[in-house]
């Protein structure tokens, strides 16, 4: 679970920063990119800048699809209680 963990804060890494981005404006659209256009930017990011680390999650028995249904789905559960919040506000 260790090395999903690593996965999982290297693609937020550029999933945050893409979602920040791209919601300046507007906070409240933060919570819908950050599971959508901030994830595809995180593991196209991913990808292209450790694509040589995909090959250690393969050996350790997580797929790409595993990988990216786990995260998408922590991602997810961030995301709904903040959507909620910021629109009580």
């Amino acid at each position: 679970m260790r090395a999903y963990w690593s996965f999982f804060f290297r693609v937020n890494l550029f999933n945050v920063i893409a979602s920040a981005i791209a919601s300046f404006n507007m906070f409240i659209w933060f919570p819908v990119l950050l599971c959508t256009f901030g994830l595809a930017v995180g593991f196209y990011a991913f990808h292209y800048f450790y694509k040589n680390e995909l090959y250690l999650y393969h050996n350790l028995g997580f797929s790409k699809l595993k990988l990216g249904v786990m995260t998408f789905a922590i991602n997810a559960a961030i995301a709904l209680p903040l959507l909620i919040i910021i629109s009580l506000f």
